[in-house]
This record gives structure tokens, sequence and C-alpha cells, in this order.
């Protein structure tokens, strides 16, 4: 059983309880109630819009696909972590150029979630091979690297 809204789509291959499953259908919708909590469903969605999901076992060849997947979703996960730690190494080190100088170099990383505000960093690559963490903060009219 679970929420309606959070429920699996139909032909999902996913891990439940130490399987993995093939979703093939969705019950029909009742909203909860108080009780529900005591049969076994997800507690405090009182009034809510739940569901029976209906599965099926995983043939070895979904098995094998969703090892894939996982495979490839944990390895963009390890290069954002070394990414961010990276970043984070190159952040607090006290070398800086001068104030209001970016320096020269390949961009390798850049910021610009919060550009509308006047911040932009970045992670600059100099010829002389120093890597550089710029933070462009004009929103006060400062700039620091």
């Amino acid at each position: 059983m679970e929420l309606c809204d959070r429920a699996p789509g139909i032909g999902a291959v996913q891990r439940y309880a130490g399987r993995v499953i093939v979703v093939e259908s969705h019950g029909k919708r009742w909203r909860a109630d108080e009780s529900l909590s005591f049969i076994g469903g997800p507690v405090g969605v009182e009034g809510q819009w739940v569901c029976y999901v209906y599965f099926r076992l995983a043939t070895s060849d979904e098995i094998i696909a969703l090892e894939a997947r996982e495979a490839a979703d944990n390895e963009k996960a390890q290069a954002y972590r070394d990414q961010k730690a990276a970043i984070d190494e190159v952040e607090r080190s006290m070398d800086m150029p001068r104030i209001g100088r970016e320096p020269d170099g390949e961009v390798l990383w850049e910021d610009r979630r919060h550009e509308s505000v006047g911040c932009v960093r970045k992670i600059i690559l100099a010829p002389d091979g120093h890597l550089w963490s710029v933070t462009r903060d004009s929103s006060d009219g400062a700039f620091g690297g």
C-alpha cells in the first residue's frame, strides 16, 4: 500500500524488501483513515489517497538492467562527490589573487545559480597549474577570490 502520489509508475523496476520487482498495476484508490497504520499502511496519512501497488518479481534481464542503471547512478554521484571535494579543497586554500582581479586560465567549473543577485563562483586552472576558487559578489560591489 502506498500514497497514490508516491506510487511507482507501472513498469518501474526497483528494489523492494530485498527483492527486485516490477510494478504491474495499481489498485483502487481510497482515502486513508486512522486505522490504516494498524494494517501495515503508511503512518500519518489520514485523509490522503492511497492504493495498493501490485508487482511481480523481476526477470534476470530486468535485474541486470537495474544494476547497470544503479552503477551508472553511483558513478555520477561519486563524480559529483569528487568534484565537490576538489572544489572545497581549493576554496579552503588561503592563496588569493589581488582583490578585483580574476586569474587567467581555463574555467573548469562555474556556478551561476545566484547570478541574478550578483554572485558567480568559478574554479579556474591557471597556466602555471594553480587552481583558483573565485567568487564574484557584486551584490554590494565586492569582488573576492
